[in-house]
């Protein structure tokens, strides 16, 4: 599969070099509206092309797909436009704001044959798998922890007045959507859709710099930590009334797992390649077997948790919004 990036942020940089691992892609060219920064970034990471028009984008027979990694609340826009000119989409997390945007979005892939995946590393890691296969070892689930929080390198600049696109609610910013999706991707894809959630966040200038989202189980809890604000230790723990299983360090990477119950305990870490790796050989490889169920299942799981998103940043009036032009 032959991709041409779409921003040429810090995310953009992992994306590219975690590709070159992958046997099954390879990163052909990049976009950005300005063709001196497409070159200068090209040229930085080794890449052919550059482009700063995207027709000559979608006219290039070259580009199998595009992976967006655009300011979160151009995604829609984009995506719709490379989905109508029979492009492959890889969406960088969160896919977009909105659920009934991502539908368009799932429906027009279907009706042109085309795969449309979410860049989401966690869930695709080697321990996340450690942790589906062990966790029946836990006896009943009571509790969920998970917290993600990273003082923000522009959040000084927030503070002093500006207003970086990662706190701009016009760009559909905040911990919510930026770092806390990981912890709610992993509590969604081992438990499923939640009984009810609430979010409660710590809003400054109209954004969610820090929240909690409580997730109810019925039988058990779950609470999800995200913050650009202010850090801590960040980790995943799963607690049973048998025993628990915990990954010490940031949860978009879930390392250092530790494992405790009445009968065994180990610990390990299976992450050994670059953190991005993973879900990219799973698009590679689906692209590979032209797997559009499988590809198409997984976006619908996307929506859902967008789902979860969406009615946590309304509960709180942020007014996230897709564009559409």
């Amino acid at each position: 599969m032959k991709i041409v990036t779409v921003g040429t942020g810090m995310i953009v940089e992992e994306f590219i070099k975690a590709a070159k691992q992958v046997n099954t892609v390879e990163i052909i060219g990049s976009y950005s509206r300005s063709l001196d920064r497409a070159k200068e970034f090209s040229a930085k990471m080794g890449i052919v092309k550059s482009y700063d028009s995207l027709s000559t984008l979608v006219d290039d027979e070259d580009v199998d797909a595009i992976y967006i990694a655009s300011p979160n609340s151009l995604h829609f826009m984009q995506a719709k436009y490379f989905l109508e000119n029979h492009k492959h989409v890889i969406l960088e997390k969160p896919i977009m704001s909105k659920v009934e945007n991502a539908k368009v979005l799932l429906d027009l892939a279907k009706k042109n044959n085309l795969f449309i995946f979410e860049a989401i590393s966690n869930i695709h890691t080697p321990n996340f798998e450690v942790i589906k296969e062990n966790i029946s070892k836990l006896g009943n689930i009571k509790m969920v922890q998970a917290n993600y929080s990273q003082y923000s390198s522009r959040f000084d600049l927030f503070k002093a007045g500006e207003v970086p696109n990662v706190f701009n609610p016009a760009f559909s910013g905040g911990s919510l959507l930026d770092l806390n999706i990981y912890n709610i991707q992993l509590i969604y894809h081992l438990f499923g859709l939640p009984k009810d959630s609430t979010y409660f966040p710590n809003i400054m200038k109209g954004i969610d710099t820090s929240g909690i989202l409580v997730m109810d189980y019925g039988e058990f809890k779950a609470f999800a930590v995200g913050a650009k604000d202010s850090a801590s230790p960040s980790y995943f723990t799963v607690q049973g009334d048998e025993g628990f299983i915990t990954a010490t360090g940031p949860t978009n990477e879930l390392p250092n797992l530790h494992l405790k119950t009445k009968d065994e305990e180990f610990k390990v870490d299976h992450n050994t390649k670059h953190r991005l790796y993973w879900e990219i050989e799973v698009f590679g490889d689906i692209f590979a077997r032209k797997d559009y169920d499988l590809a198409y299942k997984k976006f619908e799981e996307s929506i859902e948790v967008l789902g979860i998103l969406e009615k946590s940043w309304k509960q709180n009036n942020l007014g996230f919004e897709d564009r559409t032009e």
